[in-house]
């Protein structure tokens, strides 16, 4: 059986908006190495397009 995906992310008291999530960084490591980077605007235009989509995909 492969390893499971994990997650890093930081809490913060500043709340966002859709807005910020269209110019959040996103960084993917495996290991020490980055293996993919971007931007929310190039996750299907936006963050909650995607998230959209994987709901529409998993019903």
């Amino acid at each position: 059986m492969p390893p499971l995906p994990s997650s890093r992310w930081a809490p913060s008291a500043r709340r966002l908006d859709a807005s910020d999530l269209l110019d959040c960084r996103m960084e993917m490591r495996r290991g020490d190495e980055v293996v993919s980077q971007g931007s929310g605007r190039a996750c299907l235009a936006s963050p909650l397009n995607a998230l959209l989509w994987l709901a529409r995909v998993m019903a």
